[in-house]
C-alpha cells in the first residue's frame, strides 16, 4: 500500500486519545506526514512521537514528523525526541504566537545553530514560518537559512 500524499496537523495541548485512537487511523491511511504543534510546554511531543514511530515499525509506512517550535529550547527538545523537520515560527507570525520568543529572523539562526551541533543534524530538516507575507520575507526566509535539508525530501502539490 502506498504512501497517501497528505500531511495531518495536530494541536497537542490536550491530546487526549491520540496514542489510542489518532495514531491507528494514520498508519491505516498512510500519511506522508503528521504536523504536531503547540503543547502545553515547550515542544514536548515525546509520547505523541514514540506512538507514532512505534506505528511505523510494526509496517511499512514511510512517515515524516513536522514539530512546529518557537524557541531554541523546543527545537533542542523536538530533536532530541526524534522530529524529522523542525518547523520554526517567530512572534510575529499572525495569530499563532508563543508566549515568549523572537522574531522569526533571529530565531531561526539560533535554530539553525542547535541544529548542526546536535547528533541529528543531517537527520533534520528546517522550515521557517510566520511573517513571510511577500517575496522579500520569502528571499530573507532563504537567506536565512529558511529550508535547509541535509537529504532530498520530496514535496508534491
Amino acid at each position: 500500500m502506498q504512501t497517501l500524499p497528505v500531511g495531518i496537523g495536530f494541536i497537542t495541548f490536550t491530546p487526549v486519545g491520540f496514542e489510542d485512537n489518532a495514531v491507528a487511523i494514520l498508519e491505516k491511511h498512510r500519511v506522508a506526514a503528521v504536523w504536531l504543534a503547540f503543547p502545553k510546554s515547550g515542544a514536548d511531543h515525546k509520547s505523541l512521537i514514540e506512538a507514532i514511530r512505534k506505528a511505523q515499525t510494526k509496517s511499512d509506512w514511510d512517515v515524516k514528523i513536522f514539530v512546529q517550535v518557537g524557541t531554541v529550547h523546543a527545537a533542542r527538545q523536538a530533536l532530541e525526541q526524534g522530529a524529522d523537520v523542525l518547523v520554526v515560527q517567530g512572534v510575529d507570525a499572525g495569530g499563532h504566537q508563543w508566549a515568549q520568543g523572537a522574531s522569526l529572523i533571529s530565531l531561526l539562526p539560533e535554530v539553525r545553530n542547535a541544529v548542526a551541533e546536535s547528533a541529528r543534524a543531517k537527520q533534520t530538516a528546517i522550515l521557517a514560518a510566520g511573517g513571510i507575507a511577500d517575496g522579500r520575507g520569502c528571499v530573507a526566509a532563504l537567506g536565512l537559512g529558511g529550508w535547509h535539508t541535509p537529504r532530498t525530501m520530496t514535496v508534491t502539490n
